[in-house]
Order: structure tokens, then C-alpha cells, then sequence
């Protein structure tokens, strides 16, 4: 159990990543061209701030993990 949770939580600062990513200020045109293309939301704060949250509670459930001591 403790392996799919800690998969997870890589998963979810893999996801944060990438919409923190998607959304930096440097080269945002790429973007909202790309999105504009496919269909998919431009860059926008909101997406920002899931990225953050995504990072900051998988970094946290990670850590967790990997620091709780065995019983």
C-alpha cells in the first residue's frame, strides 16, 4: 500500500510540474498558441495554482513516507 501512495505522490509532483510549467511567463505564447490549437485551456492562474497545490501536497505525502521509521 505504502508503494502505490508513494507513486501517487510522485504522480501528483509530476502533474504540478508540468502545470507550473505550462504556465511560466517566458514563452507563454507557445502556449496559448498550443492550447488555442488543441482545444485545451490557455495558461491561467487557476492552473497555476493547482500545480502549486499538486507540488506542495505530493512533496509533503512523500516525504512522509518515506520518513516514517518502520514498526
Amino acid at each position: 500500500m505504502k508503494n502505490i501512495v508513494r507513486i501517487l505522490a510522485a504522480l501528483l509532483m509530476i502533474l504540478g510540474y508540468f502545470a507550473l510549467n505550462f504556465t511560466k511567463f517566458e514563452g507563454v505564447e507557445h502556449h496559448v498558441e498550443w492550447a488555442n490549437e488543441t482545444g485545451m485551456p490557455a495558461p491561467s492562474t487557476t492552473i497555476f495554482y493547482v500545480g502549486v497545490a499538486c507540488i506542495v501536497l505530493g512533496s509533503m505525502t512523500f516525504g512522509r513516507l518515506l520518513a516514517k521509521r518502520p514498526q
